[in-house]
Parts: structure tokens; sequence; C-alpha cells
């Protein structure tokens, strides 16, 4: 039988199935000893595919302990690589919200908020250039750019030469959804919002779903398995905010986990 693993916190309170199509899922409870208890599960895992969905510092760890958990390891969809900003801006061109960004080391940034503010507006928007997330994107006043730049400094402590992507801020229309894709095909999808309510019966539009399928299609090349969040600008547009790993990005309720994972997934790995 093949593996789901979830780690808890990644469902976000939501019980996925015993068993999706060819799948068991099991559920994996964090502890203050997880990489012991990760131990564990590799040990006792059954015979066959392995698919992990884990928090990126999981996700970290695995990846640079292949030879104590190697099937966990292994069970990582995460291609670092292609989905930076400046990445997935090249790939997506017009279809990633963020197009229009430009790059700079954190370090620099405090020293460039005049020619920030002139080429971009008064309302950036600030992320590490790597998915892997240094610190949390944001959107910041031009008013507020040194106080937010020394709190990230004091806090998340990113190395100086980090890369950095700063974009016009760009209100959205809510919710966001994300998409689950499989081989450019979106097979799941769920809403989130971080300042409204989601309606019960939220579905996502046929312009949302088709941006996630080009999207995911565009960066097939990357890997087949994708999660993609899209959402519409107030003028209407619809764009793609970022693109995620399979195995790194939380669930929202409304997710279908039969759709996601007992679908054409099993026929990848098993």
């Amino acid at each position: 039988m093949a593996t789901i693993l979830v780690q808890e916190r990644m469902l976000r309170g939501l019980i996925p199935p015993a068993q999706a199509g060819r799948w068991a899922i099991r559920v994996w409870h964090d502890t203050p000893q997880w990489q012991a208890d990760l131990d564990g599960i590799e040990a006792g895992l059954p015979p066959g595919p392995v698919v992990v969905h884990a928090s990126l510092l999981v996700a970290r760890w695995l990846r640079a302990h292949p030879a104590r958990c190697p099937r966990l390891a292994a069970g990582i969809i995460l291609p670092e690589a292609a989905l930076t900003a400046h990445a997935l801006n090249g790939a997506l061109g017009p279809l990633a919200l963020n197009h229009q960004a430009l790059y700079a080391p954190f370090g620099a940034l405090a020293s460039m908020e005049e020619a920030l503010v002139r080429a971009l507006g008064p309302t950036l928007f600030l992320r590490p250039d790597s998915s892997m997330k240094a610190f949390a994107g944001r959107p910041i006043q031009a008013a507020d750019w040194q106080a937010e730049i020394a709190a990230i400094a004091t806090i998340d402590r990113p190395d100086p030469g980090l890369l950095c992507m700063i974009a016009p801020a760009q209100p959205l229309l809510q919710p966001e959804w994300r998409f689950w894709c499989i081989e450019g095909a979106p097979v799941a999808a769920a809403p989130y919002s971080f300042d409204a309510p989601i309606p019960d019966n939220a579905r996502p539009d046929t312009a949302l779903a088709r941006c996630a399928q080009e999207g995911a299609e565009r960066l097939l090349g990357a890997d087949s398995l994708m999660v993609v969040d899209c959402a519409r600008t107030q003028d209407g547009r619809v764009h793609v905010v970022e693109a995620n790993g399979f195995s790194t990005s939380g669930f929202y309720p409304g997710v279908d986990f039969h759709a996601l994972w007992g679908g054409t997934l099993g026929d990848l790995f098993v």
C-alpha cells in the first residue's frame, strides 16, 4: 500500500480520510522530539511509494538528512529552484501577479527606499526570492519602509545577501484560491482569506481554474506536481499569486482529499 504522510499542522484542523484511492493516509502529530519521531515513522513504513506533506522546516531537515530517513526524504516534492519568485515570474510572464518586480539583496533594502517608491509606487510588496521563506511576504507603505526592514532584520535575521523581490502591492479580491495541480491539471481547490469571511458554498470560477491550469502547464518542466495560488485583482484580472511545492503547501477547508490523492496521483507513483 502506498503511503501519504501528513504533518498535523498542515491540515489546519481538517480531518483527512484514512484511505484515498491506492493511498493509506497517515497523520503525524507534532511533538518536541519530532526528528526522533520521523526516525520511528521511517522504520515503520510499509513497502510502497511515499509522499510527504510537511512544513518547510521539516522538509529542509529531511533533505539535509537523506541517509537518516531516506524514504521520507524522497517523498518530499519541492522543486526549490523553480519556485523562486524570479523563476516563476520569468516562466509565467504577465500571468504572474508580480511580474513587474525588482530584486535586491536584503542588506541593500534600507538604502533603496526612494528609488523603489519612485519605480514601483508608494505601497510595496516585499518577499524573499526563495521559496523557503526566510521571512513572510508583506505589503509595506513607503512611510513604514525603514521600520519594517528593521523589524525583519531583528526578528527574522535574514542574511544581508538574501535576494528579495519588491513589487507594487496590488489589493486582491477575496477569497484567494489554492489549486493542487497534477500534470498541469487542477485536481482539487480550496479558498482562503486572511481578512474576509468565506461563504460555505464558495467555488472557483472558470477563469480562476483556467489561470491555475495555465500556470501549472507552464511550470510542468519544473515538476508535474505543483500547488498554484490564484486570485483576481480589483480590476477583474486573474493572476497566479505564487506557486509552491506539493509537499509544503498547507490545506484549507473545502479541499477534496479524495480528488487530490485518490485520482491521478496514484498513476504517477503506484
